[in-house]
């Protein structure tokens, strides 16, 4: 056990001094807490080993040799925003709407693995609130202004469809240890709708729009007899860059959720309880875009352990620092601090897994928020 404890923290501080050297410039979503929190479940905040089915979207393509069986998953996920303000007021939340978090499937032949998946990367609602505003009214000739309130409120939202193909050479090297490698193609669209109500709350002007783009992922797992799993994937994600029309007004899409590599580590204390760690390099920043932001490190902990045969609890922490550099000669740290509490249910053929996650006491500034996540799993 020594030994595990030993590699466990060496390969936590080489990485974290072998990230420093990866670099590129991106543009992004500017909202932080739009991002969907999408690879919690019980096993913590692990994208880049083994996690539920359900979140195949998200975690490392890799990662599938672990189900062996026909799996499928899917979760729902909520959250209550204790200070919303964004800016002047300005509130920012989470579209609570009848889609699913994440959905996902995976069938095993041999050593091959196939996967479909689908999750909302990106959730956003703005309402600016009531403003004063003109509004030209079309049944008074010459155009004929009228001055009143708005309320202006603009959805985003990202919708991901994946297919994921990973092979596994088991056993490599000897009959305890197993690589497998793994890639994903991601179909990503972007749709915004912007909604302005006039002051009595009916619907003043409505207008929709969609784009697309296409990213994919890479990544490789090694399983050394279930009790070291070691991680490495990187993300390409593609522009949103197209124009949308509001009556006759022109506007530009230029958005993109940003790259990442992420590398993680799980190290088996003994036959119950397991320590894990992801250090996550996320790819945000271009000076050339209006809101400046910098890279950023994702840093997640955390340790679990079995209650019995068929209960799993989790306690974690991740950390997600988010810097909007020098607007208006200010540095806005938007960071979340958050604490992670989970719990997983095992049946016959299916297994119920339930995540809590809040930051109220360790977030800046109006990134205080609660989180919710329910999956149903099943495995035939």
């Amino acid at each position: 056990m020594r030994k595990s404890v030993l590699l466990f923290i060496l390969l936590l501080f080489a990485v974290s001094l072998s990230a420093q050297s990866l670099a590129t410039k991106v543009f992004g979503i500017n909202i932080p807490q739009g991002f969907v929190l999408e690879s919690i479940s019980s096993k913590g905040f692990q994208s880049s080993g083994i996690n539920h089915p359900a979140n195949m979207n998200s975690m490392n393509p890799a990662a599938l040799y672990a189900f062996e069986s026909l799996s499928a998953g899917f979760s729902y996920q909520w959250d209550y925003y204790k200070m919303p303000n964004w800016y002047a007021n300005i509130e920012h939340r989470r579209i609570h709407n009848v889609y699913p978090q994440s959905v996902g499937l995976v069938m095993p032949f041999n050593n091959v693995r196939l996967g479909l998946g689908f999750s909302q990367r990106y959730n956003s609602e703005v309402d600016y609130g009531m403003i004063i505003g003109t509004m030209v009214d079309p049944d008074v000739p010459d155009g004929y202004i009228e001055t009143g309130v708005i309320n202006p409120i603009k959805n985003v939202r990202v919708f991901s469809y994946a297919g994921n193909l990973s092979y596994a050479i088991k056993p490599f090297a000897s009959r305890k240890n197993t690589i497998s490698v793994g890639f994903q193609g991601n179909y990503n669209t972007l749709y915004i709708n912007h909604t302005m109500y006039s002051d009595d709350k009916t619907i003043y002007q409505k207008t929709e729009n969609s784009t697309d783009n296409i990213g994919w992922k890479a990544g490789i797992l090694y399983d050394r007899a279930g009790r070291i799993q070691i991680g490495l994937f990187y993300e390409k994600n593609s522009f949103f860059d197209d124009e949308y029309i509001i009556d006759e007004l022109v506007g530009e899409i230029h958005e993109k959720v940003p790259d990442k590599m992420i590398f993680g580590l799980t190290c088996s204390l003994n036959q119950n309880i397991s320590l894990s760690t992801e250090i996550a390099k996320v790819y945000r920043s271009n000076k050339e875009d209006l809101y400046f932001l910098s890279d950023s490190y994702d840093i997640s902990f955390g340790i679990s352990g079995d209650v019995g045969e068929r209960i799993t609890c989790s306690l974690g922490f991740l950390s997600m620092p988010y810097l909007h550099e020098n607007i208006q000669d200010t540095d806005l740290r938007l960071y979340g601090q958050y604490l992670l509490g989970g719990i997983n249910l095992r049946f016959d053929h299916f297994d119920v897994d339930c995540t809590i996650v809040t930051n109220t006491m360790q977030a800046g500034e109006w990134r205080k928020q609660i989180t919710g996540k329910m999956i149903l799993g099943y495995y035939l």
